[in-house]
């Protein structure tokens, strides 16, 4: 992984019990966003570590170098609305892809 790219993991759901209760489905979603305006590494950090702020985001990569992130989020949680909400909140342009 790149210096411009940064990745945080939420914990699981369920870390103790190694598997879901039966009949539980877990729903993950992708959304890859456009952000303008971001010029730097540390700038991907900390968008990265705001976007991994949110209840609901299981992962967040965000590329300087590409102007991309990636995030992985519960949908029952939070949508790509909010996401690109929390993008703009740290000062940039956002649209998904």
């Amino acid at each position: 992984m790149g210096r411009d790219r940064l990745k945080i993991r939420r914990n699981h759901p369920f870390p103790l019990a190694g598997s879901p209760p039966v009949g539980y489905r877990e729903v993950v979603t992708r959304a890859t966003l456009r952000i303008d305006g971001m010029r730097c590494d540390r700038c991907a950090r900390a968008l990265s570590d705001s976007l991994g702020s949110l209840r609901g985001v299981r992962s967040a990569e965000v590329s300087a170098r590409s102007g991309k992130a990636v995030v992985e989020y519960e949908p029952a949680e939070v949508d790509a609305a909010r996401l690109i909400e929390q993008i703009i909140e740290e000062g940039y342009d956002a649209a998904a892809l």
